[in-house]
């Protein structure tokens, strides 16, 4: 990988990178809310709707991450996803702590 993520610099929005993971994080938070008109959505357990989006969310993304490298740099990709994910976790957190009280919190 020639850029890796790492947890502590704060947001840029000049940075073309900052920039553009937030359009996708923007796009996914859209896709994840578009699920509730989805008749299949409706007759699901809050359980099962989250798997569907995680399941469909993260096979997604390693199949784009696996068309980057070739076969036998996959191990590395998923290493890296792994540190992406963690990374993550950080700027959620991160966002949702922002947050007002009645906005993207639930309790589960």
């Amino acid at each position: 990988m020639s850029r890796t993520i790492v947890p502590g610099g704060p947001f840029d929005p000049s940075d073309p990178l900052d920039a553009l993971a937030e359009s996708y994080r923007r796009k996914v938070l859209g896709m994840a809310l578009k699920g509730p008109i989805d008749p299949r959505f409706k007759k699901m357990t809050g359980q099962d709707q989250f798997a569907a989006l995680a399941a469909g969310v993260s096979a997604g993304l390693v199949c784009v991450a696996f068309a980057q490298v070739r076969e036998e740099g996959r191990d590395e990709m998923m290493d890296h996803l792994i540190e992406c994910l963690k990374y993550g976790r950080v700027q959620a957190e991160g966002i949702l702590d922002e947050a007002p009280a009645s906005e993207g919190k639930t309790d589960g």
